[in-house]
């Protein structure tokens, strides 16, 4: 990766959620349960050349990551796509999305309760 990129963009997440912080925290907690193994998925599966299943695999974490504001790994997750799609991929890409996986998960889990103070915040401003 050549730029810098935020791991977790919780205003364009929240907006993309509609301001439902509750939600996002929701999906942050499913993402980090489902995806802690994926980067070594990808590596067996390349490993015993079953190509579908890596691309597969990177393709839904773009997806999701894209969606939730997980911007490093999406970024990362585009790069492997396309090199995994084009038959030309750098064992470096690999461990470079394993790496932004491990960090996004862990920044994920710092933000735990920053996200139950935001979402006491939208639960206040609701009863108001």
């Amino acid at each position: 990766m050549t730029k810098t990129h935020k791991l977790v963009d919780i205003e364009f997440a929240t907006t993309q959620l509609g301001g439902n912080v509750a939600l996002l925290a929701k999906l942050l907690h499913k993402f980090c349960d489902e995806f802690t193994y994926t980067p070594q998925q990808v590596k067996d599966a390349l490993a015993q050349n079953d190509v579908k299943s890596a691309e597969l695999k990177v393709h839904t974490a773009k997806g999701l990551s894209g969606n939730i504001g997980l911007t490093a790994l999406y970024e990362c997750s585009k790069v492997l796509e396309q090199q995994i799609s084009q038959d030309n991929i750098d064992p470096l890409q690999v461990d470079a999305f394993q790496n932004v996986m491990q960090d996004t998960i862990k920044h994920i889990k710092t933000l735990a309760e920053d996200l139950q103070y935001l979402e006491a915040i939208e639960m206040i401003k609701r009863t108001r």
